[in-house]
């Protein structure tokens, strides 16, 4: 029962955020054109259409789409590889493993089906523009945070061996 339930908590997590990223960016794709801007709160928060065709920050932008799906199987399959050795009392580190994983198959999607992922939200902040970015990047981060966090953690709470 509990390999089933660790794969479980990566499942639903990995569709829900997979399912999140996907219905955000088809409403945006069937609103806006690209370079189309909404200022949600003026000054702060904006939605927009744009489509980043490198990795984060436009990062490695012209490099051939073999790269990035290369990149990204490496990604998975290291999410896979630190799933494998979780327990299923890890919940925490495997909900962000799932997080992490439905984001990565969002973005590495949009690759496929467009060639770039799709961004659209941006923030502001004195005069300084954040670079756009979308559901998948933030579920991705956010389950990274909380992956590292839970592994500090349990790194404090673990017994420490005699040397």
């Amino acid at each position: 029962m509990g390999k089933s339930l660790k794969y479980l908590y990566v499942s639903v997590s990995a569709a829900v955020s997979f399912v999140l990223d996907q219905l955000t960016k088809s409403m945006i794709l069937d609103r806006f054109r690209e370079g189309e801007m909404l200022a949600v709160i003026p000054g702060f928060f904006d939605l927009t259409l744009r489509f980043n065709r490198g990795a984060a920050f436009s990062l490695f932008d012209g490099k051939p789409s073999t790269f990035f799906f290369i990149l990204a199987a490496l990604a998975i399959g290291a999410l896979l590889y630190f799933v494998a050795g979780l327990n299923a009392r890890e919940r925490g580190q495997l909900v962000a493993l799932g997080a992490i994983l439905g984001g990565a198959v969002g973005n590495l999607i949009d690759r496929i089906r467009m060639g770039a992922v799709t961004d659209f939200l941006v923030f502001h902040f004195r005069g300084l523009e954040w670079p756009a970015f979308n559901v998948a990047d933030t579920v991705i981060v956010v389950g990274v945070v909380i992956f590292l966090w839970k592994n500090l953690q349990e790194a404090k709470t673990a017994p420490r061996e005699e040397a």
